[in-house]
């Protein structure tokens, strides 16, 4: 993964807006495995995330998905190829019907920036925070 940033990183107004009007989310499910953490410096933590939305029937959106690896989509049981959909920070989401769940399957980056998830070895003790 490179460090450079993605051009398609920061959400425009007009972005916003147009994802406003063509979804709503209901809920959202996070499942974090942290397992990875007792292994010398890891750089990613495995996420699992499923999301539940209604949105205008075979209408798209894109989610916004920063500093990961996506590893698989699946929209309304349908696998979707993460080559067609992912493009830079945004997973794109095509052909959606009047209600949605989609979950993907990655590898997210830890932070040291000060937000996201953090990894921290203590050189002291060497016990993992």
């Amino acid at each position: 993964m490179s460090n450079l940033r993605s051009s398609n990183e920061n959400l425009s107004r007009n972005d916003a807006q147009q994802r406003s009007r063509t979804v709503q989310a209901h809920t959202y499910q996070l499942h974090l495995d942290f397992m990875s953490a007792v292994s010398e410096n890891p750089t990613h933590f495995e996420l699992t995330t499923t999301l539940q939305f209604t949105a205008v029937a075979g209408s798209e959106t894109f989610l916004d998905y920063v500093d990961g690896i996506v590893e698989q989509i699946t929209l309304n049981g349908r696998e979707v190829p993460v080559n067609d959909a992912v493009d830079g920070a945004r997973i794109y989401l095509r052909g959606l019907e009047a209600e949605n769940t989609v979950t993907i399957r990655s590898k997210s980056a830890y932070s040291r920036s000060g937000e996201g998830v953090h990894y921290f070895k203590d050189p002291t003790d060497g016990q993992v925070y």
